[in-house]
Parts: C-alpha cells; structure tokens; sequence
C-alpha cells in the first residue's frame, strides 16, 4: 500500500492481523487492499468474519484470488468427498488434537481415517505439529462453516465431549500417584478441548456431561492453579443445570458449587447451607476424593471448641481408612489440628511424617509438598527455623514441577515468614513482593493480601522491633493462644498449602450425625487464614518511643498503607481469607495505637469479631482481647480489662489470660488497680460468659 509505514502505533495491530491470518501471503495481501478504506487497527478488529471483509483484492488477480473465501473454497474443490468429511469434522477440536481423538471423533475406521488424515497433511489443509495436529484458523473457520452446513455438528459437538469426558476421568487416578506430571502434561495438550466440551455441553443442554467434566477437571484444575478458569467453567455449569442436580449427579453438582466458590475473590457468601452440609449426608467415601478437600476449602471449619472438632476429626479420618491417598490426606490435618488445638506441638510431627511416606509411596508430589510444608512449619513452631530450609525447599520444588503458581506464591509466602523470623529483611520482602506477583498473576486475592501483610509487617516491625533475646515455643501451647504476641518471636503459622490440607484430614467421607457437624465436615483451619499473628511484630513498643522520629513516621506511615491495600485485596466473607482479613484488623489496631489514637485501635481490635474464620481465627481473637484489656486498663476500666482477659477462656481460646505479652501485660496492670482478690473475681466472671456474651463484651464500646 503506498504511503503506508510501520510505526510504534500501529506495530501490535499488524502482527495480530498476520498472526490471526496465519501469516498466509494471499490473506495478508487481501488485508492490505482494505487500507484505502480502514486503518490497520480497524481490519485486525474485524477479522473475526474474515471472509466477508477479505472479499475483494486485485482486479488483475485470477478470480480465485480476488476473495480468502475463494481461495479456500479452490483448495476445498480439489478434495475427495472422504478428506471434506474429515476437513469439516476436524473443526470440532480446539487447539488440535491427537491421533487417537482424531479417528475416535471424527471417522468411522481407524485405517480410513489415517489414509483420509494424511492426504489431508499433503495438501496443507492440516498440520502435522509433533504427535498432534492442528488445522491453520483460516482454513478451519472456513471448514467449520461446511459443519455447520452439514447438519452435523451437534452430533459431532456431542461425540466430542464424551471422548473428552472419557479422558479427563481416565486421567483423574493417575493425578494423584507417580504417572501424575505425564497425566497433567497430557489435560495441559488438550485443555481447550475439555473446557470447549464443557461449553458446549452446557449449550446443549447436557448439564449432565458437563457435570461430570467438571468434577474429574477439579483436581487437575487445582494442581495447575487454575482457579479462575474453573470457577467460571463451574459457574457456567451449575447456571445451566439449574438450582437442582440432574439425577444421579448430585456429588458432581457439589463439586461444581464448591469450584464456583472458590474461585470468585470478590464473592460475599459462603455456599449455601444445604451444599455446605453435604459431607455429612455420605454413607460412604465420595467417588471423587478430591472432595474431601475442596470441601474444606469451601466451607470451612464448623463452630466448637477444639477437643470436639479433634474428635470429629478422628471419627471422620475412621471412615476413610480404605483409600490410601484419603488416609494420608487426613494425617496431615491431624497434625495440624494438634498443633492448633492446643496438644503438645511435637505430636504432630508422626502425624506428618506418616503422610510423607503415604504420598511418597503413591508418588502424590502434591500430597507429599503438603507434608513437607507441615514439617517446616513444625520446625518453626519449635523454634528452629534451619531445620524447615531443607522441606521448605523440596516443596517448592514440587509445587514448580506440578506447575501451580498459587502453590509457589503460598510457599513463597510461608519462606518469607522464615525470613523475616531470623532477620533477613531483604530477603523477606523481596519474597512477599514476588509473592504479590505471583498471586495477582493466578487470581489468588488471599495471597494478595498474605503478600502485602507481610510487607506491612516488615515496616511496623521498623516501629516495634523484636527484642534482642527470646525463647521459641517448646512447650505444650495453651489453645490457640496469641503466639507471637509476646517477648517470644512470632510463631509460624502454617502455609496455605499446608492448613488446606488440615482442613481436608477427612473433610467428608461418612455419615455424620447432625448433631456433631454443625457446618458439616470440612472443619479444618482455613485456607490462608494461616497467617494467624504470625505477621505481628512482638509486641511492647506500642507505647515506647519508636514511632515518635520522622523515621518512625515514615514506617508507620508505610505499614498503615500496605495493611490498607491488604484489607481492599482481602476477599470479604470468605471464610479461607478470613484470618488473613482478622489479622489485618489486629495490625491496623497496632499502628492505631503506636500512632496515638486509642478510638481507632479499640474499633479494629472488636471489628476482629465480626468475622468467622474457625479454629484459626482463636490466636488473633485472643490476641485482640489481649489488647482490648490493655486499652480498658488505659481508659480506667480495669474491671472489663479482666472481665476480657477472662473472655479468652469462655471462648475456648486458651487456657489462661497470660499466654501472651499483651495479656501478662494487661493482667498485671488490671491486677495492680483491683488488688489480686478483685482482680480474679473480674477474671472468673469472664471466663464463665456464654461464647455469645463474651462476643457482645468483646464488641462492645468503652
């Protein structure tokens, strides 16, 4: 075209329209005669219907050159009536496909279709690429034309999915022992496909089809980190299939709901009440095992104290003893429920190493990264943060090889933390910032939020910084008391990766009576509500003088910004970010106070008990009592102070109102004002509120 040039505004619009053309010499020419008329832009915008826009070209040009239609319909003239019918239903793939899919889908006859296939190859109507074969998107769009003119292209739309529904449940075993990459290596070639067949399916109305597509994709889509495709492909799935399940699909419209849920970070509810308590209607183990954990993830933990969800743990992890893989699933959230429940730490360490050898023995590199993750995190529970490098980055490892971003931000996440425990600054920011990266990249809001928690905790760390000398957490833990709120350092808590798994120990496999599974059975601590207090600087410089130089302004004034950002990112009313958004509230509380302002901090420390995050949540709800007495002792109030320190008891949060820094803090200044007498007498009326008057003390004003 005369007077035309390649500029930098004008260079992403040509090389889509060459790339979209497949760079075929005629199509780009006939797009080149269209400049006279539009811009460059304009032609590359509509070449979603580029044969009626590429309809005229030169006028000395043979007729069969004056159109891309007439080109195509030359070379479709020289084909044999069999390579026509196989040319058109070859349109039905996306992404190409292999030679199995291509005789199985497309002919009648094994050796027909390979003679017809490769007469097809020769004459350049499909490509060879590999063992696979792919068909150029010009070509195909006419092609897919002549399908349609067919008056078969339901039927091939519908043989399709069931070739690919064939595959993904052929595949779904195998995700979870040692043929596990060669499997997902395999959906990878073919994920057009499978999520073209769910699509489709919906469309037609085979809300069964699409169904059970959707369940066998949900342990692949997970390992792959595909959170946002499958939610949207569940979405659409349970929108075409209704408000009931078709008959007999009714554990594959759970997956569906539990899929959809926990893909959409800006959802405000939780799955209904009648899906939130399917586990407990089994009489068996699911079909699917992957339920137990998406359940978990899904739903999350039921109320009760922590003995009685152990038990329900126990009696649950009795109805998986069957299936390998369920059983060492449930021992990795038996050692988290341990270490949550307020047992000695170290009786988790069997609980984990026996899920280890479990996955190990099936090749699960997903299982066995989630029992890696538990030991690290056990070892920076005990305080000896060396001995997690070593399975810290084995995990790492395999999360990188299974290909899951989200899994490779969360360990990230859980590195940075170790970081940050034994001084390496830089090296702990420079993984919450990669964290950010990764998160936001895999749709992973939560992680988002981890990320820039973990940020703004380095910053308040600047105001507040951890005493020169402490001592780790060795012995048995109180129940869920405020680790890392004292003079100890902050005590880990556990990488998503890992507390998923805790909730899943046996989220689900038999029949539970009503009375004993509340929200049903997918008790386990939340999905990155793992944080817990495990960002919070120790605490005893709010009142110092740290924040009073410029340079403490400036950290405060960083921190109060990344825990802003934290709480916009942080997904409201999902129960998985739900600790991460509790442990925001608690920081945010902190520089209120460091910067003076005791109204503030008082309103985020009682926001804490306005959200629901389960077992995981008990260590930043006594941590925000701690600190709410500390705040009455202030104001003049040493009665609520105990009466606070005594609501952490009634809660079931700990064993006693001096677990902590903050509470040993507040109980001594209570104590000085009221006299010990009066002061235990406050204590005990707190310790024996109901759970519900102990969170009306803890939300109400003074």
């Amino acid at each position: 075209m005369p007077g035309f040039t390649v500029t930098a505004g004008n260079a992403d619009a040509i090389r889509r329209l060459c790339r979209t053309l497949d760079g075929l010499p005629l199509a780009v020419e006939l797009a080149a005669a269209r400049l006279h008329a539009l811009p460059v832009t304009e032609i590359a915008a509509r070449l979603d219907d580029r044969f009626r826009l590429l309809s005229g070209g030169s006028r000395t040009a043979a007729g069969r050159h004056r159109s891309l239609q007439a080109v195509v319909a030359w070379s479709w003239d020289l084909l044999t009536e069999p390579e026509r019918v196989l040319a058109r239903r070859f349109t039905v793939f996306t992404g190409g496909a292999g030679l199995d899919a291509v005789e199985r889908v497309c002919g009648a006859g094994p050796d027909a279709v390979v003679d017809v296939l490769a007469g097809l190859v020769a004459k350049s109507l499909i490509e060879r690429d590999g063992d696979r074969y792919r068909m150029l998107e010009t070509i195909r769009a006419f092609c897919a034309e002549r399908l349609a003119e067919s008056r078969e292209q339901e039927r091939m739309h519908r043989v399709h999915a069931e070739y690919f529904l064939e595959l993904a449940a052929r595949a779904d075993p195998y995700l979870r022992g040692f043929d596990q990459i060669a499997w997902l290596d395999r959906l990878d070639n073919d994920r057009d496909n499978l999520h073209a067949a769910i699509r489709r399916s919906v469309a037609q109305g085979a809300a069964p089809t699409a169904l059970r597509l959707v369940a066998a994709l949900s342990f692949y889509w997970w390992l792959r980190g595909l959170r946002s495709e499958a939610a949207t492909l569940a979405d659409l799935t349970l929108r075409g299939a209704g408000p009931e399940p078709p008959a007999g699909h009714v554990e594959e419209y759970v997956l569906g709901v539990f899929t959809a849920a926990l893909g959409n970070g800006d959802r405000t509810a939780r799955p209904a009440a009648r899906w939130a308590d399917y586990m407990r209607t089994l009489t068996a183990a699911p079909a699917h095992p992957f339920l137990l954990y998406l359940s978990a993830m899904a739903v999350g933990p039921p109320a009760g104290d922590p003995a009685g969800i152990m038990e329900l743990n126990r009696r649950l992890r009795a109805q998986i003893a069957g299936d390998p893989w369920s059983q060492a699933l449930g021992g990795i959230g038996a050692g988290w429920m341990v270490m949550f429940s307020g047992s000695d730490p170290e009786l988790a360490g069997p609980e984990f190493r026996s899920s280890l050898d479990g996955f190990r023995a099936l090749g699960d590199r997903w299982g066995t990264m989630l029992a890696l993750s538990g030991l690290a995190e056990l070892a920076a529970w005990r305080g000896d943060p060396a001995a997690a490098i070593a399975p810290t980055a084995e995990a790492l490892e395999l999360a990188r090889e299974l290909g899951s971003t989200i899994d490779v931000a969360d360990l990230l996440r859980g590195r940075a933390q170790a970081r940050m425990d034994t001084g390496d600054i830089a090296g702990a920011a420079a993984d919450f910032t990669r964290v950010a990266e990764l998160a936001r990249s895999a749709g992973a809001p939560e992680l988002v939020a981890a990320a820039l928690l973990g940020l703004g905790s380095l910053a308040l760390a600047r105001v507040a910084p951890a005493p020169a000398t402490s001592s780790a957490h060795t012995a048995p833990l109180p129940a869920a008391s405020s680790r890392g709120a004292g003079s100890s350092p902050p005590t880990r808590a556990p990488s998503s990766a890992s507390a998923d798994a805790a909730r899943s120990s046996a989220a689900g496999t038999g029949s539970l009576p009503p009375a004993e599974a509340e929200q049903g059975t997918a008790f386990l601590p939340p999905a990155e509500a793992e944080q817990g207090t495990a960002f919070l600087p120790p605490a005893g410089a709010e009142q110092g003088t740290a924040a009073r130089g410029d340079a403490g302004r400036e950290a405060l004034a960083e921190a109060l910004r990344y825990c802003h950002e934290a709480l916009a990112a942080c997904p409201a009313g999902w129960y998985s970010a739900d600790g991460t958004r509790m442990t925001i509230l608690v920081m945010l509380g902190r520089i209120a106070e460091l910067s003076g302002d005791r109204a503030a901090a008082q309103a985020r420390y009682r926001e804490v008990f306005t959200v629901r995050a389960g077992m995981l949540g008990f260590q930043v709800m006594a941590e925000a009592l701690d600190r709410l007495a500390g705040l009455a002792v202030t104001a003049g109030d040493p009665d609520r102070a105990a009466r606070l320190l005594g609501a952490g008891t009634a809660l079931g949060l700990r064993a006693g109102p001096e677990a902590s820094e903050p509470g040993r803090t507040a109980a001594s200044a209570a104590r000085a004002v009221l006299g010990p007498h009066r002061f235990a007498e406050a204590l005990a009326r707190g310790a024996g509120l109901t759970p519900d008057e102990a969170v009306d003390l803890s939300l109400a004003p003074f």
